[in-house]
């Protein structure tokens, strides 16, 4: 994608030239589909992490799971062992 970036020549298939507006469309739905997940990111990092902690281990906290088990969970996981 970010190679992509670098060439400006038009795009063809054979001797047909696509349209710029395809390509502005194709580009709009490939970061639509991106985008989504830094900002997700950068948002957990300064909204949701704990400001008392390091810069590192807040970073290092986003990428820990924090699923914890509910009592249902505990119960279906005792029918399993059974």
């Amino acid at each position: 994608m970010i190679l992509s970036l670098t060439d400006t020549s038009e795009l063809t298939y054979g001797n047909y030239v696509y349209p710029t507006w395809s390509i502005i469309f194709g580009w709009i739905m490939n970061l639509s589909f991106i985008l989504p997940i830094p900002i997700v990111i950068i948002y957990v990092f300064i909204y949701q992490s704990d400001r008392k902690k390091t810069f590192k281990q807040r970073l290092k906290d986003l990428f820990l799971p924090t699923i914890e088990k509910t009592r249902a969970d505990l119960v279906l996981s005792s029918l399993a062992e059974h």
